[in-house]
């Protein structure tokens, strides 16, 4: 499934659901069960405004039984405009519930990319999960805005805002989840004052321009220490161990590849 608009804003208020993994109880029948991931493709080239909205009614999915030969699918958003958004928010869900899941590509990858030189990604609350996930505000004054929810990658996870004005922020506590290889990059990257960023096994490796550019916990993880905000190692929140490891330089390459 294709979403493409050259000017105006690509809204997603319900969920699209292009394969499935039904389970034996799963109403309606019949079962639905796919033997590879489905594609979901999103594009807006808009110049300003909100190029695409994801609303916390809507959801991108693209399922795949644990059995199934596959390949998995592939979920990708894009935004190309000089200083358009893209916002993206998740369902907080029931009360002392699991929060449902934004965007999903089971055995699969989700890349979220916003290439404008002032672009700008807004995550709140949303709940992301796939093989690889790669999210990038990738413009020379990009923003990569992190809110709350969580991110789960098994194999490989990537925050990224590398732009020589690009900037990686957490404005609440996240988690980010998977046994995946996680790297975040930017400019600069902040934890908000009061912020914790959870990180399962193994802990983020981060990657700024210099220490000036490192605004979060300094004895804990490395950084300046401009914020209370730090990274810590999931389940340690009583007597926190560090979450990251901080890299003056650039990232490995290569950030993100291929095209739309």
């Amino acid at each position: 499934m294709s979403l493409n608009t050259t000017n105006g804003t690509v809204g997603i208020n319900a969920p699209i659901k292009v394969s499935s993994n039904d389970t034996a109880s799963a109403p309606p029948a019949p079962v639905r069960r796919s033997k590879a991931g489905g594609t979901i493709n999103v594009k807006s080239d808009a110049p300003t405004g909100v190029a695409i909205n994801i609303s916390n009614t809507g959801q991108l999915l693209s399922l795949l039984d644990a059995t199934a030969a596959g390949p998995g699918g592939k979920i990708t958003i894009l935004a190309t405009g000089a200083n358009s958004r893209v916002n993206i928010t998740g369902s907080t869900g029931p009360v002392g519930g699991t929060p449902p899941d934004t965007i999903r590509a089971e055995k699969g990858t989700v890349d979220i990319r916003h290439t404008g030189s002032g672009g700008t990604i807004f995550m709140t609350d949303a709940n992301i999960a796939a093989d690889v996930v790669k999210i990038g505000a990738l413009g020379t004054n990009g923003t990569l805005s992190i809110g709350g929810g969580r991110i789960n990658a098994d194999t490989l996870l990537q925050l990224y805002a590398t732009g020589s004005n690009g900037t990686v922020v957490f404005v609440s506590n996240v988690l980010l989840s998977g046994g995946s290889m996680k790297l975040i990059a930017g400019n600069t990257v902040t934890v908000n004052n009061g912020v914790v960023v959870s990180v399962a096994s193994p802990i983020a490796d981060i990657y700024v321009s210099d220490l000036n550019h490192a605004n979060y916990n300094a004895p804990l993880n490395g950084g300046n220490g401009s914020t209370t905000g730090m990274f810590i190692l999931d389940g340690s929140s009583g007597s926190p161990t560090t979450g990251a490891n901080t890299h003056f330089g650039p990232p490995p390459p290569p950030p993100f590849s291929g095209g739309h």
